[in-house]
């Protein structure tokens, strides 16, 4: 297993290890690499389903849904509910449905570090009203550094109807931030310099510029689109400069499906999922970006 490369991901692994020690739970799927899922972790505990949600605190600000506040518990948890409703083809609802009995309503988990007294009595009151709402059971779980604390739980009694669920109406909540204006790439190299990424970063820019790529900037990432063969110009790799620090290298997207290479053979190694390009790699050194970008411009891997 690679290292912990951020704090939500080392709180999840280790008290995940510890539910599967000490309480018996069987993981059916993690997304400790921040790959886009609904939830954390999915898994079978005392004959449930679970979905469990991670967060190193709780604040207040990260519980009750917001017009302009993504991702929240109280967006995230409907979102997850109308995936399984619907029987959709996600990742998480596809390990729900498959081991799920309806006999019993799926359990919402909430585990973190810490809870602000506000955050904690909000999520309280949000899931206490929500459960009956759309037919989930929910635990509150604290992580005390050596064991899992259970702070809350419920168990509607007697529990819904199988049927039950098929009527539900969930309401679809997302949140979205207000885009501020994209950074130029002076300012995003200046923010490279600062992570300790910059030599990196200037190196990319360069071997970028000398094979062809167009790039284009965001608030926090350069994108490099290259031209394809119908004349039109898509976007293949993504520099993240927020995702990046000098301990672990720079955070780079691919699209890694244009390239006839497994995960294992790129170079770099895992990084958490950021952007749309679906692998994010951390790379360290200037010859395994040459190598990456150099991937991207050879004349198999265009598209049409």
């Amino acid at each position: 297993m690679p290292p912990h490369i951020y704090v939500e991901q080392t709180l999840q692994l280790t008290a995940v290890r510890w539910l599967r020690e000490h309480r018996g739970y069987s993981e059916l799927l993690s997304d400790d690499m921040a790959v886009g899922d609904g939830v954390d972790s999915v898994g079978l505990m005392e004959d449930r389903i679970l979905l469990v949600e991670v967060k190193p605190v709780v604040h207040v600000g990260d519980v009750r849904h917001a017009g302009d506040r993504p991702g929240t518990i109280g967006s995230k948890v409907p979102g997850v509910l109308r995936g399984v409703q619907g029987k959709e083809q996600d990742r998480v609802s596809r390990a729900v449905l498959a081991n799920w009995n309806p006999v019993r309503p799926p359990v919402v988990a909430m585990l973190a570090a810490r809870y602000t007294p506000a955050g904690l009595q909000d999520l309280e009151e949000l899931l206490r009203t929500r459960s009956e709402q759309w037919l989930f059971d929910y635990r509150v779980w604290r992580w005390t550094g050596s064991r899992v604390e259970e702070l809350e739980r419920h168990d509607m009694a007697p529990p819904p109807c199988p049927t039950a669920y098929s009527a539900l109406s969930i309401e679809k909540l997302i949140g979205r931030r207000e885009r501020a204006r994209p950074r130029s790439v002076d300012e995003l190299r200046s923010l490279a310099k600062a992570r300790g990424v910059g030599g990196l970063l200037d190196h990319a820019l360069h071997v970028a510029g000398d094979l062809g790529f167009r790039r284009i900037t965001t608030r926090s990432n350069i994108n490099l689109l290259r031209p394809t063969l119908a004349g039109k110009w898509e976007n293949v790799v993504g520099f993240y400069i927020l995702g990046s620090a000098s301990e672990v290298g720079l955070n780079v997207g691919i699209w890694r499906e244009k390239l006839d290479l497994d995960e294992r053979d790129l170079p770099g190694r895992p990084a958490p999922r950021m952007g749309f390009l679906n692998t994010n790699r951390y790379v360290q050194t200037a010859e395994d970006l040459t190598y990456l970008l150099n991937l991207f411009c050879s004349p198999a891997g265009l598209s049409g």
